[in-house]
């Protein structure tokens, strides 16, 4: 009896350091974003800084957020897509807001970035958000009027300081546990 006790307070306590290393990954990875957009301000040369915060999110900042993005308590979604020249699969981890017959997102480096050219030129993406997946296919641009409301005020607001121009809407449709869609 004492030894269940025992067994029962360390699952307690690991799944409470769980649920608290989880907090501070989102925590962490919200005040990047918020670094981010503040040198971003900060610096002159927007085009130069973008392309380097490009590099520095892909190889360093989205590995880390893939560890939870598309969970169920994570703000974040990730687009499994297919790449236009490699035939790879790769997974990116994006902040999406979630519409009545879809996704709008966020591009904050325009349309020019790869995971955005690989939905494209397939046509088609998976989006893992709050552990459902759904089948995306058909893809439009909006205009900044149209998707801000979308996101929630914590995010609407510094969408529009930094001066967000870019987004798209994704309809989509849920995956069946078997693959198909409903």
């Amino acid at each position: 009896m004492e030894r269940s006790l025992v067994t029962s307070k360390r699952r307690n306590t690991n799944t409470s350091i769980r649920s608290r290393l989880h907090a501070l990954t989102i925590a962490g990875s919200v005040v990047l974003l918020v670094v981010f957009l503040v040198l971003l301000v900060l610096l002159g040369n927007r085009r130069r800084f973008l392309q380097r915060m490009r590099f520095f999110s892909k190889r360093v900042i989205n590995p880390v957020v893939l560890r939870f993005a598309g969970s169920p308590r994570s703000p974040f979604a990730v687009i499994q897509h297919i790449g236009r020249r490699s035939g790879r699969a790769y997974e990116t981890p994006l902040l999406v807001a979630p519409i009545e017959d879809g996704f709008v997102i966020e591009l904050t480096y325009g349309l020019t970035v790869d995971w955005y050219r690989n939905v494209a030129a397939a046509r088609e993406c998976i989006v893992l958000w709050h552990g459902k997946e759904y089948a995306c296919r058909e893809f439009e641009p909006l205009d900044v009027k149209m998707a801000l409301p979308a996101f929630p005020l914590a995010l609407r607001l510094p969408l529009r300081i930094f001066g967000a121009q870019h987004f798209v809407r994704m309809k989509s449709r849920l995956v069946a546990p078997g693959g198909e869609d409903r």
